[in-house]
């Protein structure tokens, strides 16, 4: 992907000003809502026009205000999918997606119909109208009608608003195995932290209309400022884990680490999802005696940011790094520094643990 933004959209008391240049292929605009990622988005796709500024894809100019330059959307090679999934009601599943295909050039081969069906596991509802359909069928429907579309760019915005977890962790892997599949670059719209880890190659997080950091999955949330750009999310450990054996039910291996998320019914051999909040993890200055917590591991801390209100610390613990919540007053008792040796600990139940299954090839 090779996109330059820079860009001004002022809508009443709100303001989008942003410049970034985004050269990964998997790349995620995260921020609360409000902070005007949707606007950025349909900026890229042609739906809004910006008041000023520049845009860029590959070497071919999109929109540059001072030349009075605009590629109108359907001539901007891009595929995007609202929030709102907009199939055509009138046309069946089997109709959406051939529409997607019409609008593909004849000498584009990228991807085929029964490729797109069998990756996205449409083809029991291929004859259902878009009323019949859930939102998780729907927006597969979407996905697909947009992957065959042949498009340069795919712009997804919030694609998993509406569906469980199961169904969004679902999606996710299907547009994971679609990216690697096929090559897609795309830009990927959420204010959900816990799907950074799924898909992010870069995230670019937008705070009040002004991108606020950008960087690598594992590295961008380190600055205070994109700190506080999440501060009304709450900052989320997101882990992908692999089930092995433990002498009296499955532990998690995490980067190394073994962590225990208590009795569950996982299987040995298998990949999880482990996500748990910073302010279940537990600080501790010393080891710790005879505690409850199942989940007790010695670390060191990396990085240490004062919100005001509370405290995150960055720790590591092995090849795992791990975000905690304090309160100031317990930061400064246990002299939290870079350095510092400490234990943190979590409760068993605290983990949200999550099945993750192979796609259909």
């Amino acid at each position: 992907m090779s996109l330059r933004v820079r860009c001004v959209k002022t809508y009443g008391d709100f303001s989008l000003d942003v410049d970034m240049a985004l050269n990964a292929a998997a790349t995620v605009i995260f921020g609360a809502s409000g902070c005007g990622k949707t606007t950025l988005v349909r900026a890229v796709a042609g739906l809004v026009t910006p008041d000023r500024g520049q845009m860029t894809w590959r070497d071919e100019t999109l929109y540059d205000a001072a030349a009075s330059r605009c590629t109108p959307p359907h001539l901007r090679r891009f595929a995007y999918v609202p929030q709102q999934v907009g199939l055509f009601p009138h046309l069946s599943v089997d109709g959406n997606l051939r529409y997607g295909q019409r609008r593909r050039p004849e000498s584009e081969k990228k991807i085929s119909f029964d490729e797109v069906i069998a990756l996205l596991d449409l083809g029991d509802l291929l004859i259902r109208r878009p009323a019949t359909l859930s939102d998780g069928e729907a927006r597969r429907v979407a996905l697909g009608r947009a992957l065959l579309a042949g498009p340069e760019l795919l712009l997804l915005d919030e694609p998993t608003t509406g569906l469980d977890r199961a169904r969004a962790l679902a999606l996710l892997e299907y547009l994971r195995r679609a990216k690697e599949r096929y090559d897609l670059s795309f830009v990927y719209v959420t204010h959900h932290l816990e799907e950074l880890a799924e898909i992010a190659d870069e995230v670019v997080v937008m705070d009040g209309g002004r991108v606020a950091g950008q960087g690598a999955p594992d590295r961008v949330f380190d600055e205070p400022t994109s700190y506080k750009a999440i501060a009304a999310e709450g900052r989320l450990n997101d882990f992908q884990a692999r089930v092995v054996s433990g002498e009296t039910h499955p532990l998690l291996d995490v980067d190394g680490v073994l962590l225990d998320p208590g009795p569950r019914a996982l299987a040995v051999g298998s990949r999880a999802r482990v996500c748990v909040h910073a302010r279940q993890i537990i600080v501790a200055g010393s080891a710790p005696g005879a505690v409850s917590t199942q989940i007790r591991q010695a670390g060191v801390v990396e990085q240490v940011v004062d919100l005001t209100d509370h405290v995150v610390v960055r720790m590591r613990t092995g090849n795992l790094a791990i975000l905690a919540e304090v309160t100031p007053k317990a930061a400064a008792e246990l002299a939290l520094e870079p350095g510092r040796e400490v234990w943190w600990l979590c409760k068993s139940h605290a983990l949200t643990v999550d099945a993750i299954e192979d796609v259909k090839s």
